[in-house]
């Protein structure tokens, strides 16, 4: 059997992202790292040298420009995604894009709508929905196992934060789209939206948040109902001063079933299947691998000639970030426009 070509991949950004992306690029299939970009030529150097890449940028264009890269995955705030992936479209390359993908539909529309023009593949980065266990999970909703979807609901820690309010957290700084909603809520959101496409129109969604001094939103919860009379709750928040001891986890509830992810709903290895029937734990034998996931399917889809990845469709991206402008309008959360 032959081997698939190898993907070439650029990182845009040199942040703790991009350090975690490249360090898991090891593990993944087909996959293969050649040049970084920062806007500090020092930046990029040393990320450069430590990974033992060819090639460091000190400028985004530079990278975009490339013609021995094949996808460029943008790791910069995500404030900056809409610009950077734009940029990185304008240059005719592939772009995998760093969750949340943009800051608001307005951005996301755009981009899809570029992307489409000049086919070429752009795709959300949430590994959750390129997990093998969590596709195991939509294929049983899908199969009938657990009825017709009814409820959904989802705790996001409280995360814990190891440091001060106040101290330079990154998800506490307006400045670069800070908001603990739309950076962390996005994965229920997707998650729910995958496995019950029934919420992705919802009639009404109300949202409440609590805001740090500098407004941006450290707690919130999002409750929503469909015209058809399905149910969502999604709550959660950041612990500061303390490090992470609460399980996050999400449950879809049907009409003769559920379905639980009770270890880890960023990055399921365990869930729980409920009927009459009883109970049935599925687990994946992997690791975490976390990146790997949608850096493979991302690869496949490139190779594939693919515009938009069947596990995480354009659709997809857009409801998410559709839904979560509501919630951000009925909370009062203004950070990305």
């Amino acid at each position: 059997m032959a081997t698939a070509p190898e993907v070439r991949w650029g990182i845009l950004g040199t942040g703790n992202i991009a350090t975690r992306f490249a360090a898991e690029m090891a593990g993944a299939e087909g996959a293969r790292l050649v040049a970084v970009a920062s806007r500090s030529e020092s930046k990029a150097t040393a990320f450069a040298d430590r990974f033992g890449l060819p090639t460091a940028y000190g400028r985004y264009e530079s990278l975009a420009a490339s013609p021995d890269i094949d996808i460029v995955y943008v790791a910069t705030p995500h404030l900056f995604h809409y610009e950077h992936a734009g940029l990185v479209l304008a240059h005719d390359k592939a772009v995998l894009v760093e969750k949340p993908f943009v800051m608001n539909a307005r951005e996301g529309e755009a981009l899809v709508a570029e992307a489409r023009q000049r086919g070429l593949l752009l795709m959300d980065g949430l590994w959750t929905l390129c997990n093998p266990l969590f596709l195991d999970l939509v294929a049983k909703v899908r199969s009938g196992a657990i009825g017709r979807p009814r409820g959904f609901s989802a705790n996001v820690g409280p995360l814990g934060v190891p440091i001060a309010k106040g101290t330079g957290m990154r998800l506490e700084d307006p400045d670069v789209g800070g908001s603990f909603l739309i950076e962390c809520h996005v994965y229920p959101v997707a998650i729910m939206l995958a496995l019950a496409p029934v919420f992705s129109q919802p009639e009404d969604v109300w949202a409440a948040a609590t805001f740090t001094d500098r407004h941006v939103d450290e707690m919130a919860s999002i409750l929503l109902r469909t015209q058809t009379g399905e149910v969502g709750a999604i709550d959660g928040g950041l612990a500061w001063s303390t490090r992470n001891s609460v399980v996050s986890r999400a449950r879809l509830t049907g009409a003769t079933g559920w379905i639980e992810i009770d270890d880890d709903l960023f990055n399921p290895r365990r869930a729980l299947v409920g009927s009459m029937a009883g109970t049935e734990a599925l687990e994946s034998s992997a690791a975490d691998r976390g990146f790997a996931w949608e850096i493979e399917e991302a690869g496949r889809a490139f190779r594939a000639g693919e515009v938009e990845s069947p596990l995480v469709p354009h659709r997809l991206s857009l409801d998410v970030i559709r839904l979560l402008d509501r919630a951000r309008a009925s909370a009062g959360i203004t950070v990305g426009g």
